[in-house]
């Protein structure tokens, strides 16, 4: 294992900390993008949402963990060398640590795309929400005009019951005179 290889890993490899990453901070709101399969029919609690999100958030630490002992264990590799392990020992060693590297690495982007479709259906159901207010909103204001008319319409058969009472009794009068 020469160095140059060692620093060209460790600059393609490792990352920052998953919970201080910009994708990892992004917010719930509105005006994160939408990602995802678009398939709504699934959509799923939101606080399910953010138990898997912390989930994600803890294996993401995990892998992390796997990556820094793996550098750790390059960096052994390379000052025990030789001398204290056989060089067939530290290659499988190196191939195991790499195949779980491999596995963690799968697994960190299964769960990027799962916090993906998470954070879409978080926007659709908050949308849903928001669409739902604004009909609601609307109900509310038709349901007040119509009660003002159906008052304004009671009202105009009450004076025209009023008005025929007065007209029947005028007819009345009249045929009791004739």
């Amino acid at each position: 294992l020469d160095e140059k290889s060692d620093k060209q890993y460790a600059e393609n490899y490792t990352r920052p900390s998953s919970r201080n990453s910009a994708s990892a901070t992004t917010p719930l709101s509105g005006n994160s993008s939408r990602r995802g399969s678009g398939d709504t029919s699934s959509l799923v609690d939101p606080d399910t949402s953010l138990s898997e999100l912390r989930d994600i958030y803890d294996l993401k630490d995990q892998i992390q963990d796997v990556e820094g002992r793996y550098m750790q264990g390059l960096k052994e590799l390379k000052v025990s060398g030789p001398i204290l392990q056989p060089k067939h020992a530290i290659s499988e060693s190196l191939s195991e640590v790499e195949e779980k590297y491999k596995k963690a690495m799968v697994s960190n982007a299964q769960l990027d795309n799962e916090k993906n479709n998470l954070i879409y259906q978080v926007d659709t159901l908050k949308d849903v929400i928001e669409e739902q207010e604004e009909q609601m909103a609307e109900f509310y204001r038709e349901n007040e005009e119509k009660s003002k008319e159906l008052e304004r319409q009671k009202h105009m058969c009450s004076v025209l019951q009023h008005k025929m009472d007065e007209l029947k009794e005028g007819l009345r009068q009249r045929d009791e005179l004739i």
